[in-house]
């Protein structure tokens, strides 16, 4: 009696590039669907209208209160502190659409859309199997970040400008992209947005509020 036995290595080979594929296609599901969970949060959080925070309202002043040159060119009132270009863009929307809150969180709303989208990008990039969706589902329900979404403050802008930058920064180091730069030499410039001294994640918890 004679038994058929496959190649040394085929049937161990199969099976794992199988579990592979099933895996790949599980997790971009997965974080498909964490996406679409951050994106309905955030138009839920955006919908709310829920009120302005004081800090809120001292920022809203400066941009409703003054021109835009002036807005851009001297430090601001009431103790706030703001880049320069969320100062020029939520300016800009204000003059097309109308001094209301709504105008007013609607350039971080936008960031924080994008910024879903861009940090799948950066996951997928820099992560294998499971761990993609596990950290688009930790982007996604963050608590500071849905918040941040829907409040006149530049928090949300400031995320999604780092998840860009280290887009860029893992883009450059592909080979054949600037091979003299090494992780020594290499800098990233500081944002032109950026008002000198300022820094923009030092902000007390929520909870602080409370």
């Amino acid at each position: 009696m004679t038994h058929c036995v496959p190649p040394r290595g085929e049937s161990e080979q199969s099976v794992p590039r199988h579990q592979s594929a099933v895996t790949l296609v599980t997790a971009g599901r997965l974080t498909t669907a964490f996406v679409v969970l951050g994106v309905a949060l955030r138009v839920w959080n955006f919908g709310a209208v829920s009120s302005l925070w004081l800090d809120e309202i001292l920022l809203s002043r400066n941009i409703l209160g003054r021109g835009l040159w002036r807005l851009l060119t001297e430090p601001l009132q009431l103790d706030q502190v703001a880049p320069p270009g969320f100062l020029l863009v939520e300016k800009l929307t204000v003059l097309a659409l109308g001094g209301h809150e709504l105008s007013l969180r609607l350039f971080p709303f936008f960031c924080s859309i994008a910024g879903l989208f861009l940090f799948r990008k950066l996951a997928e990039t820099t992560l294998q199997g499971i761990a993609a969706p596990i950290a688009m589902a930790l982007f996604a329900t963050s608590v500071p970040l849905i918040r941040f979404a829907a409040e006149v403050k530049q928090y949300e802008c400031d995320a999604t400008a780092a998840i860009v930058l280290l887009l860029l920064a893992l883009r450059l180091r592909q080979p054949g992209r600037l091979r003299a730069a090494s992780a020594d030499s290499f800098e990233v410039a500081p944002m032109p947005s950026a008002r000198p001294g300022c820094r923009p994640w030092i902000r007390p918890s929520p909870l602080d509020r409370l």
